[in-house]
């Protein structure tokens, strides 16, 4: 891993990349067609963080700034933009033969589209896929971003077959409103957490929350950026952190399940067994 400058940055000055991105003759983005709750789509280009030291991966979903232009896009919009001023991908091949709807990138509903897309440009595939997923060319901040800065216009994408868009369909996306759901036990505590963590605690409430409708409180903790006094809840109820952004908390009486993020079933027997998850 080595740290790289970036030039004419938006919002952040350098990242932390793997060497090999940069040792190679060419660099093909292969990813799957999926929405994402924070960034609309992850596509050819956000495929790209894939190259991150696993921090700097996070760190993009954290920047503690304002944007340049909050009617342009967010922080994340902004810093994976700033990623493509590193490294832009040669080519990409986009698998949209089984993709994901709703929660993704790991937390929706499979879609069969049964196809794949491909170019030199990436920009070019990400802005034909999303139209494919029922959105305007316009509707994903960091494409729009980086279309500005690499100057492309809607109009000077050719695709083939000409009638592409009959194969389209209207995918359901993942509001971030969507993602704040109350539940009475249990209930939850976050600050700073990436899409990774949010989708496993998704995943969680999807599949046990009922469970412990009828259990003794507890509350669940996650995120990189919880204080101390966010481990006392107002009930008192015991709490369980969640995922490695919440290790510095690890050798306190709270109970913590590890992982980068960890899995619904480990935070289960981690709630269940009230101690600390080592296996």
């Amino acid at each position: 891993m080595t740290e790289r400058i970036i030039p004419n940055h938006h919002i952040i000055e350098k990242l932390k990349l793997s060497n090999l991105a940069f040792e190679v003759d060419r660099v093909i983005s292969v990813p799957v067609m999926k929405t994402h709750m924070y960034a609309g789509v992850t596509l050819s280009i956000k495929n790209m963080k894939g190259c991150l030291y696993q921090r700097d991966k996070t760190r993009l979903h954290r920047i503690k700034s304002n944007p340049p232009d909050i009617h342009k896009g967010k922080c994340l919009d902004y810093g994976i933009c700033d990623l493509m001023k590193l490294l832009y991908p040669d080519y990409a091949i986009l698998d949209a033969t089984t993709c994901m709807e709703g929660f993704g990138p790991s937390g929706g509903t499979p879609v069969e589209m049964n196809m794949v897309i491909s170019s030199h440009d990436a920009l070019s595939v990400d802005l034909t896929a999303i139209q494919l997923m029922g959105m305007k060319p316009d509707a994903i901040a960091h494409l729009n971003l980086v279309r500005e800065d690499r100057n492309l216009k809607i109009e000077d994408i050719h695709v083939h077959p000409v009638d592409f868009l009959k194969w389209s369909r209207k995918f359901r996306l993942a509001s971030e409103q969507d993602l704040q759901q109350n539940y009475h036990n249990p209930s939850v505590v976050e600050k700073g957490a990436c899409s990774a963590c949010h989708a496993a605690m998704l995943q969680f409430f999807r599949y046990h929350h009922q469970e412990y409708e009828n259990s003794p409180a507890v509350t669940i903790a996650f995120g990189g950026d919880l204080t101390a006094e966010d481990l006392h809840p107002a009930d008192g109820s015991p709490v369980v952190l969640v995922g490695n952004c919440t290790a510095k908390f690890r050798n306190s009486t709270i109970s913590w399940c590890k992982g980068c993020p960890p899995v619904p079933s480990q935070i289960v027997r981690t709630i269940n067994a009230g101690k600390t998850l080592d296996d």
